[in-house]
């Protein structure tokens, strides 16, 4: 069985970031998290899972003529450099809002992406699904994913969401702004997963 790693970038994420989290360890994913300087205690809402799941909280800042900058491609080449050190067979980018499943019911995604394994390929791409807030919407609530049931088809730009890769050295997440990776000679998985 391959191991697998998302590699999670948050900003002041709190009321989202654990559930986020568990369900990508219940599915057999690890995670390592970014914290981009959060100040809402983001970080901390899953600090006790840490070797448990969590395999390290890497706390970051960036700046721009002295002052701290929101610098999403920094945070893209950080995950590529990431994926080229921790050494896991297989890398998701992902954020705290976001679901990912394989496409086969019952199938954890760490075996679906085993089954991707197996059969060659090395890039995964996700059917996109977008979950909208209502004004029904319990505030408070413990399961984002059960408490919105409405959701509309991604539009045509979003229709490549190649956000999981087997790992390769040249393996490059930032050039098309995280949407899509890219990486010499891989091929995707003719079935897409589910985002």
């Amino acid at each position: 069985m391959i191991r697998a790693c998302a590699l999670m970038a948050v900003y002041n994420e709190a009321d989202v970031v654990r559930e986020a989290v568990t369900k990508l360890i219940a599915h057999g994913i690890d995670v390592h998290l970014i914290d981009n300087a959060s100040t809402d205690g983001t970080a901390a809402q899953v600090a006790d899972l840490v070797g448990r799941g969590v395999m390290d909280i890497e706390t970051v800042r960036f700046e721009e003529e002295g002052r701290e900058v929101y610098d999403w491609t920094a945070l893209l080449r950080l995950k590529e450099q990431r994926s080229r050190e921790l050494g896991y067979d297989w890398y998701l980018h992902v954020d705290a809002d976001e679901i990912r499943l394989p496409p086969w019911p019952g199938a954890s995604l760490r075996e679906g992406l085993d089954r991707v394994d197996s059969a060659g390929y090395q890039l995964v791409n996700f059917r996109l699904y977008n979950f909208r807030l209502t004004a029904d919407l319990p505030t408070g609530t413990e399961d984002f994913e059960q408490a919105m049931p409405l959701f509309s088809a991604s539009e045509r730009f979003n229709q490549r969401q190649v956000k999981a890769w087997r790992a390769h050295p040249q393996a490059d997440l930032a050039t098309l702004g995280g949407h899509h990776v890219r990486a010499p000679g891989a091929r995707v998985f003719p079935t897409r997963f589910i985002h």
